[in-house]
């Protein structure tokens, strides 16, 4: 966990990755990445946006545990190791190039953080 935090302060820069709301917009971008890799379409995406934010709000920390639950029984359905998934995650993204990528991306993302 550190090291993704680390990876983040040396790539993205304090605002960007000690701001919650910041965190939150990224965990749903990937989040819903990995659904549309899954089929999920954006119809029910929208649907599903408009389900959760009809409800108040969750304990922080319930809804971490409840996507890391998540994300853990999806890994097992589709047969890939999370850790191994993550440290390759690292390896990819943690070069001069992709950092530069990344910095040119951020730029383009709805943020939290204005």
């Amino acid at each position: 966990m550190r090291m993704c935090t680390a990876w983040g302060l040396k790539a993205l820069g304090i605002e960007t990755i000690m701001s919650p709301k910041e965190r939150g917009l990224r965990h749903a971008e990937e989040a819903i990445e990995l659904a549309q890799a899954l089929g999920v379409t954006k119809t029910k995406m929208t649907a599903l946006v408009k389900q959760v934010y009809d409800k108040a709000p969750g304990d922080p920390e319930q809804e971490v545990a409840g996507s890391l639950f998540t994300l853990y029984v999806a890994c097992d359905v589709l047969k890939i190791d999370p850790e191994v998934a993550l440290r390759d995650e690292i390896v990819r993204v943690d070069t001069p190039e992709m950092i530069a990528k990344c910095l040119a991306k951020q730029a383009s993302k709805v943020r939290a953080v204005d």
